[in-house]
Formats: C-alpha cells, sequence, structure tokens
C-alpha cells in the first residue's frame, strides 16, 4: 500500500515543480512589463515626436555659442531626467547641449542671466518640461 500512495503523490511534485516554473515565467513578466512602464513614464513625452520649437526674442550665448534672435526646432535625445538637446533652423544645427529635464506646468518660456553684453541661457520650458541646462557642456556646430 505505501508503493501505492507514494505513485498518487509523485505527478502532484511534478505538477508543483511546473507550476512553480510558471509562477515564476509570469513574474518575470510582469517585472519587465513594470519596468517597460516605468521606464516609458521616465522618458520625457514628447521625446521622440515631432520636435517642439522655442523663440529667442534676442540673441542669447549658449555655452560658448551666440544663438541669433530667432525661431528654433528643439530635439532631445536620452531618458530620464539627463537629455540632449539640439537646436536646429531648417536642416543647419546650432548648438547641441546637455541638460537636465524637470517635470514642470509651465508652458513656455526661457530663463537667462543679463548680467553681460548678451544674455546667457540657463533653461528653456517646454509644454511640462523644464530643460536646465549643465554649465560649460555647449557645442556650436
Amino acid at each position: 500500500m505505501s508503493t501505492s500512495f507514494a505513485l498518487l503523490f509523485t505527478p502532484i511534485q511534478r505538477l508543483t515543480r511546473t507550476n512553480r516554473e510558471v509562477l515564476e515565467e509570469i513574474h518575470m513578466k510582469q517585472l519587465f512589463a513594470f519596468t517597460l512602464m516605468l521606464v516609458a513614464a521616465s522618458t520625457p513625452a514628447f521625446a521622440g515626436s515631432k520636435p517642439q520649437t522655442v523663440n529667442f526674442p534676442e540673441a542669447v550665448e549658449v555655452g560658448s555659442t551666440l544663438v541669433p534672435a530667432g525661431d528654433y526646432a528643439l530635439n532631445m535625445t536620452g531618458s530620464g531626467g539627463s537629455v540632449q538637446v539640439t537646436l536646429t533652423q531648417g536642416k543647419k544645427t546650432v548648438v547641441s547641449f546637455s541638460a537636465t529635464a524637470v517635470q514642470s506646468k509651465a508652458e513656455q518660456n526661457i530663463a537667462t542671466d543679463g548680467s553681460g553684453k548678451v544674455p546667457v541661457l540657463h533653461s528653456i520650458q517646454v509644454k511640462g518640461l523644464n530643460l536646465v541646462l549643465e554649465a560649460s557642456k555647449a557645442s556650436g556646430q
């Protein structure tokens, strides 16, 4: 009788092991989905979509580059808080710089330091995002 009793529990042990593998697989898929959603949520909403535009009413200095007054397309690459920003006019890249992206409720604004002859750009606010420039990392092209 003990042999038949042991045979009754053998399939359950196999089934339990199979269930464990299935549960581990489900857990890994849930973890992957959660990680994917977290990455998507931390990426700025308009990254990869059509570029935002920013208007400089007067010439500003970005790093060592003098950016003339005018409208520019603003493109971002990167995810999370650290992004690479490129300002272009037409097909010409005017300047590229590193910035920290911080969520903001402001629609559009620029912040400059006007203590010198030419204002120095400190931040750009576009549709819910404040891009704070990282000092001395701008490069004109």
